[in-house]
This record gives C-alpha cells, sequence and structure tokens, in this order.
C-alpha cells in the first residue's frame, strides 16, 4: 500500500474515532514521536473511559511502553480536561460487571489502579 493510501487510512481511522489502529498506523508510518503519543493516550482514554475494560486498558499501557503511573497521571488529567465540558458522558456512571454496581469513571479508575497486579494480560 502506498504511503499516500495509507495517509488517507490514518485519517479515516482518527475521523471514527479509532485511536487505537490511528496509534498503530502512525508508528508503522514512522510520523513523529509526539504525534504516535497523542493517539496512544487518546486511544488509552477510549480504552479506559468509554470501554472501561481494565484488562484492555493495562495491555495496550504495555504495549504502548506507558507505566502504571504515568497512565494514573494522564487519565487523571484528562478526567479534569473532560469534568470541565457541559456533557461529559465517558465520566457517567455505567455497570460494572465486577461489582454489581454502576460507577463513575473515577471509581471505576480507583478500582483499576488498586487492582492492577491481578489484572493479567496474556
Amino acid at each position: 500500500m502506498e504511503t499516500a493510501d495509507r495517509e488517507e487510512e490514518l485519517k479515516a481511522f482518527l475521523e471514527r474515532g479509532n485511536f487505537c489502529r490511528a496509534a498503530h498506523l502512525a508508528q508503522s508510518l514512522n510520523l513523529d514521536p509526539d504525534t504516535i503519543k497523542k493517539y496512544e493516550l487518546e486511544a488509552l482514554w477510549q480504552m479506559a473511559a468509554l470501554y472501561r475494560n481494565a484488562l484492555g486498558t493495562k495491555k495496550m499501557a504495555q504495549e504502548f511502553g506507558i507505566s502504571k503511573q504515568e497512565l494514573a497521571r494522564v487519565l487523571n488529567q484528562k478526567l479534569q480536561e473532560v469534568s470541565q465540558k457541559k456533557e461529559a458522558r465517558e465520566l457517567e456512571p455505567c455497570y460494572d460487571h465486577e461489582t454489581g454496581q454502576y460507577l463513575d469513571f473515577e471509581q471505576w479508575m480507583e478500582r483499576l489502579f488498586k487492582g492492577w497486579s491481578k489484572l493479567k494480560p496474556n
């Protein structure tokens, strides 16, 4: 596939909000590290806040070379930014199958980092 086609594919991923695919494609296109990091952090936010997937969040962070401490800092920073918006759907309570309760994002994130060592990605 030509570089121009791959750049169009990257643009399409970004328009659809598919940041995980965008991060991987940006890496294969050898884009600048800041751009790649931006897409990786958006992908992590998506996995954590929108999908509330603890195991996926940990696995993705490890794949991107992001430590637990850096992830906590990034998620808290993004949480502060998003909470300033009028509509912050990703911060609303969602059903958590592990607890059987509805947890807002801050509660979910607290559980994520408390149970971090118990999450075992393959």
